[in-house]
C-alpha cells in the first residue's frame, strides 16, 4: 500500500488515502508515517508537505497513536520502529562506529528515532564497546570481561537485548564496584486452586478439582531477605 501510493504521487495524484501506522480494520491501510518521511525525505525536496520542525516528531506521533488506540507499536515499522535503526551482530556496531552510512539510509534523530546496540550471542566487541562507553567503561579489559560473561550467559539462555538493567549490573561487576543492595535467604512460591463440584443442586464449595474446573486461585509468595546493615527483611504477598 505504501509502495503504491509512493508510486501514485509520483505519477501524478495530489492525495494519499491512509491512517497513522496503517491502523485498519482486516489488513489495514497505507501507513501515513512511511509515506510522509518517504516523501518528506526521500524526494530530493520535490514535496514539502511537512515542515522542518514535524519530520523530527513523527516517531512521537507514532507511538502517541498507537497508545490512544491501545495498540502495541510494530517494533518493525520502517523509520519509527524500534528496530529500524538497532544493530545486533559485532560487524554492524564496528561499522555504525566507522561509517553510521553504511548500515543507516538517514540519522535516526531525523525522524526523532534513536540507534539502539544490542547484547546478544552475535555481538562483538563493538557492540559491547558502544555500551559499556555509556557506563564509563574505557579499559579494554573489562570490555573484553563483559562480552564473555554476556556470551556465556547468553548460551545459558539468558538474553540482555531488552535488558538493560541486567547489562547495568553485569558491567558494574566486570569493574569490581558491585555493591549488593540485599542477600537472598531463602524464598518460597506457592499457587493453589479451589472449585466447585455441582450435583444437581447440591454444591460443594472450594473442593480441589482440577484445572479445567477451577474457580479460585492463589498465589503466595515468602521472601527472606539479609540487609547490609545487618538486619533481615521477610516480607509475605499474595
Amino acid at each position: 500500500a505504501v509502495a503504491n501510493s509512493l508510486a501514485a504521487v509520483s505519477a501524478g495524484a495530489s492525495v494519499v488515502q491512509g491512517t497513522i501506522n496503517g491502523i485498519g480494520e482486516r489488513c489495514g491501510n497505507a501507513d501515513l508515517v512511511s509515506i510522509a518521511a518517504c516523501l518528506a525525505l526521500k524526494s530530493g525536496g520535490a514535496y514539502s508537505l511537512l515542515t522542518p520542525q514535524s519530520v523530527p516528531r513523527l516517531t512521537e506521533l507514532s507511538r502517541y497513536v498507537d497508545d490512544v488506540a491501545n495498540l502495541t507499536p510494530n517494533n518493525g515499522a520502517p523509520f519509527v520502529g524500534r528496530s529500524a535503526f538497532a544493530h545486533k551482530g559485532g560487524m554492524h556496531a564496528h561499522a555504525m562506529a566507522l561509517a553510521p552510512e553504511s548500515y543507516e539510509h538517514l540519522p535516526p534523530d531525523t525522524v526523532g528515532n534513536t540507534r539502539r546496540v544490542l547484547v546478544s550471542e552475535l555481538s562483538g566487541k563493538s557492540n559491547i564497546a558502544a555500551l559499556t562507553s555509556t557506563h564509563g567503561v574505557v579499559d579494554s579489559e573489562v570490555t573484553k570481561a563483559v562480552l564473555a560473561e554476556v556470551q556465556r550467559r547468553e548460551a545459558l539462555g539468558y538474553q540482555y537485548e531488552a535488558a538493560d538493567a541486567s547489562f547495568a549490573l553485569v558491567v558494574s561487576k566486570a569493574m569490581r564496584n558491585f555493591t549488593p543492595h540485599f542477600k537472598r535467604i531463602r524464598y518460597q512460591v506457592e499457587v493453589s486452586g479451589y472449585g466447585s463440584i455441582r450435583h444437581g443442586s447440591n454444591t460443594y464449595a472450594r473442593s480441589a478439582v482440577d484445572a479445567s474446573h477451577m474457580e479460585y486461585e492463589r498465589s503466595e509468595a515468602t521472601v527472606k531477605l539479609a540487609l547490609p546493615g545487618g538486619g533481615y527483611m521477610h516480607e509475605v504477598a499474595e
